[in-house]
């Protein structure tokens, strides 16, 4: 994959696991802050957590949860 963040996020309770829940990548975290602020909202049928994942530091840069 070419871009350095990827997004994974879905809904708490039917989560798919996994790269599953692997949403899309972005070469801008603003970009993929943006995209959280947008998709995932809290108690809807929407994403409600997510997580970047920064691929060049090897680790989760980001947690959004339901309970933000």
């Amino acid at each position: 994959m070419k871009n350095r963040y990827w997004l994974f996020a879905g809904d708490c309770y039917y989560s798919k696991g996994g790269f599953d829940d692997f949403k899309m990548s972005f070469d801008k975290l603003s970009t993929a802050y943006k995209w959280i602020k947008d998709n995932c909202k809290i108690n809807t049928g929407d994403d409600n957590w997510a997580h970047i994942y920064d691929s060049e530091k090897e680790k989760i840069v980001y947690r959004f949860n339901d309970e933000e």
